[in-house]
Formats: C-alpha cells, structure tokens, sequence
C-alpha cells in the first residue's frame, strides 16, 4: 500500500504523520509526503502568508520536518514540492503522480471562512482519505 500525506507546519500536520508513519510501518507499505504551494496563500503554524517566496521556504520546512518525523520509523519515504493554483490542486496533482492507495491529512478548522482543505479532499480525492483531528491521540 502507498500513502500520501499533504504536509504543512502546523501540530496537526505531525499528528497525521506520525500516525500515517505508524500505519504504514506496520505493513511494510510507502509513504509520501507532498507539500503543495498556493497562489493564494501558505500556513506557518497558526498564521497565513501570500507571499509565493516565503510561501516555498515555508513548504521547504515542513517537508524537511516530514522526514525529520519519518527517520524514527521503519518506513520507505518520498517527497513532492509542489506550486498549483489551490493547496487541493496541489494535492489532487500529487495524487495522480504517486497514485497512492490512501490520503492522511491534518484538519484543524483554520479556514472556517473559506472551507477547509480536508473538507474539499473528502469530496474530490479518489482514493480513501483519512482525517486526523488535533483531538486525536
């Protein structure tokens, strides 16, 4: 089995990650992390950025953090940086490319105003998609 973890710098991100690493670790199975790069916007732990440098620096550091978390486990990994139009375009992209069998993915309820990115991937990804809460232990 193959997963895909959309990755950002946020507590909730790691929590999807530690947890996808332990799932995957279990069965011998591939993972990889894919940070996708927006137009119109970046997240750095609570705060949002436009600015498409940062923005790219800002997803440099979290997929660094992805692979910081992996090398506790016992796991194949891969990484994507990706720049498209929305974080779920991104997503989807990487998606196609890494034709991953399962999504894990953080949800924090951040964007309340502009509907979250677990929420749009819920409802276009093909593949199965799990959403880890920061509730989750």
């Amino acid at each position: 089995m193959k997963v895909l973890v959309p990755v950002d710098n946020s507590k909730v991100s790691e929590k999807a990650i530690v947890h996808a690493l332990e799932q995957v670790e279990e069965t011998n199975d591939s993972i990889c992390f894919v940070h996708s790069v927006s137009d119109d916007v970046s997240i750095e732990g609570e705060q949002m950025y436009v600015d498409l440098e940062r923005a790219q620096d800002l997803g440099d550091k979290a997929i660094e953090r992805a692979e910081q978390i992996s090398q506790d486990f016992d796991v194949d990994t891969q990484s994507l940086l990706l720049r498209n139009g929305t974080v779920v375009e991104g997503i989807l992209e990487a998606t196609e490319q890494y034709n991953p069998d399962r999504i894990y993915i953080g949800h924090r309820n951040f964007h309340e105003t502009k509907g979250s990115v677990s929420r749009k991937l819920l409802s276009k990804s093909p593949v199965p998609v799990t959403v880890v809460t920061e509730q989750m232990d």
